[in-house]
């Protein structure tokens, strides 16, 4: 088994030293890419990046439009047992297709070999729906529907059941959490505190204005 450098299994990072409203529009997605969004008020859609977001919860449209974000050649289907080298990483999708409002869901390989994933605006874990720590994305229990979430307008709501299993997707590794200012569209190396990179990234787009305002 092999044990690469990244990405690492960093709870505190997403879940405590992170602003309420950058946690709320950080979903599934976004923690799968292993990013962080920084003033947008919807959360991150596969495609979007890309400038069109997908158009059907399915499988070979969402993987196509992932393909289409990254911009990459590097990004394929591939197994559970395959041996990537630490160049890559991999990723799982699921979706439900059965509920009132169709959706997806990712997980990551963490470099400890266990699978993790951001339900949300919720927690990023690495345990299951039955609590379980997830091992393999494929065999863990993707039933949320009984469980209590807060959605996008911050009420408590039913999950859902992933039911479907998409498979697994190597991507190209980033070697740490980066956050995307969607206000300068820059991209930045995120530190162990998200908020002191964020006073960072505040600071750097107020230089930027008065800038402006001088010229």
């Amino acid at each position: 088994m092999q044990y690469c450098e990244f990405p690492i299994f960093n709870p505190l990072l997403w879940n405590e030293n992170i602003p309420k409203d950058v946690k709320k529009f950080t979903n599934c997605y976004s923690y799968a890419l292993n990013r962080i969004e920084f003033n947008k008020k919807k959360k991150l859609q596969p495609g979007q990046i890309n400038g069109k977001k997908y158009n059907k919860i399915d499988c070979d449209i969402i993987i196509e439009h992932i393909k289409k974000d990254l911009n990459r050649n590097d990004i394929y289907k591939t197994t559970f047992n395959s041996n990537l080298n630490c160049l890559q990483r991999k990723i799982a999708l699921a979706i439900d297709i059965n509920s009132d409002k169709p959706d997806y869901h990712f997980y990551r390989e963490d470099n400890n070999n266990i699978w993790s994933h951001k339900p949300g605006s919720n927690d990023v874990t690495n345990k299951d729906a039955k609590n379980n720590i997830i091992y393999n994305p494929e065999k863990a229990n993707r039933d949320y529907s009984y469980k209590k979430y807060k959605n996008k307008n911050g009420k408590i709501s039913n999950g859902k059941n992933y039911s479907i299993f998409c498979g697994f997707i190597a991507l190209p590794i980033n070697n740490s959490p980066i956050i995307k200012d969607w206000e300068s569209s820059n991209v930045y190396p995120i530190n162990n505190n998200i908020n002191e990179s964020i006073n960072n990234i505040n600071m750097n787009n107020m230089n930027n204005m008065n800038n402006i305002t001088l010229m």
